[in-house]
């Protein structure tokens, strides 16, 4: 049985650095996130099975809204975020999930179903850190097309040069003009700890045009003490540093109605219709023979 089954039924996890609704709203506290490798070759097979899942959800009226992402940078992954407030709402969802008639059954079939397109799979849990960064205005996910998301993986016992670290950069943004407009969490399971995600949402990939001018605006925005001082709380707090873009898949996304409103050309999207094959045969032009 998959992690999603009991774990909330994950077919997905909210990962922004906002939840699943039409109005602006700030980063939810608690993500949760089913993360799959997909097989070399099975994207479009694995999307059309997925797309069943959330199709699944909608016939019995479930409140787990998710939002599924892939990767265009990196291996090749499928995520699926859940934002929920606390750990009784998960709860919650997962037992409307077993008492709603026969959706086990159906998410047991499904479940199968997607393993053979699938070479692992990974759930974990994240807690907003507000204490590391504001997270900027309040934002439509609605209206966003993906994430750009950081991974830190820090060294145990350093988590104090991390947040001093995270208050420089966010005082040298400000200092710059810039809005910092990102949403950091702490992997709290499922990782090795301690480990943190930057999430920076995006409208358009032509956003990251300006990332290395902003960048060096905000280097410019520090003096020199302050930039020896950052570059050494990074040395030392940080292992290593991952950067990944995630585009919103809305096929494979069970997103809200106050979601879909939002922007509904793109939250619904036309199914394909597969052409039938004609039944009758094309007329074959036979040539005849030259009168004598």
């Amino acid at each position: 049985m998959r992690p999603r089954l009991t774990l909330l039924a994950i077919a997905g996890c909210l990962l922004p650095a906002l939840p699943l609704h039409a109005q602006p709203a700030g980063p939810p506290v608690i993500l949760q996130i089913f993360r799959e490798d997909v097989k070399v070759g099975k994207g479009s097979a694995h999307e059309t099975i997925e797309a069943q899942w959330p199709a699944a959800f909608r016939r019995a009226a479930t409140k787990n809204h998710y939002l599924a992402a892939t990767t265009s940078t990196g291996g090749q992954e499928a995520w699926f975020m859940t934002a929920v407030p606390d750990y009784a709402t998960l709860e919650a969802y997962d037992q409307e999930i077993a008492k709603a008639p026969g959706l086990s059954a159906e998410l047991q079939r499904l479940s199968a179903a997607d393993g053979e397109m699938l070479s692992g799979a990974r759930t974990f849990l994240a807690e907003l850190r507000p204490d590391s960064g504001p997270p900027g205005a309040p934002l439509d996910i609605g209206k966003m097309r993906g994430f750009v998301i950081t991974t830190y993986r820090l060294r145990p016992g350093h988590t104090a040069d991390w947040m001093e670290m995270r208050g420089a950069l966010v005082a040298a943004y400000a200092r710059a003009g810039l809005e910092h407009g990102t949403a950091v969490y702490e992997i709290v399971q499922g990782v090795t700890t301690p480990t943190y995600m930057v999430i920076r949402p995006f409208r358009s990939m032509a956003e990251m045009d300006a990332r290395s001018a902003n960048a060096s605006k905000v280097r410019a925005a520090m003096s020199m003490e302050q930039r020896a001082r950052y570059d050494k709380l990074t040395s030392d707090a940080v292992i290593s540093r991952e950067v990944e873009t995630l585009m919103f898949n809305p096929k494979m996304s069970y997103a809200p109605e106050g979601m879909v409103a939002s922007d509904p050309a793109f939250w619904t999207p036309k199914p394909v219709v597969a052409q039938r094959p004609s039944l009758v045969k094309p007329a074959v032009n036979v040539k005849e023979p030259p009168k004598p």
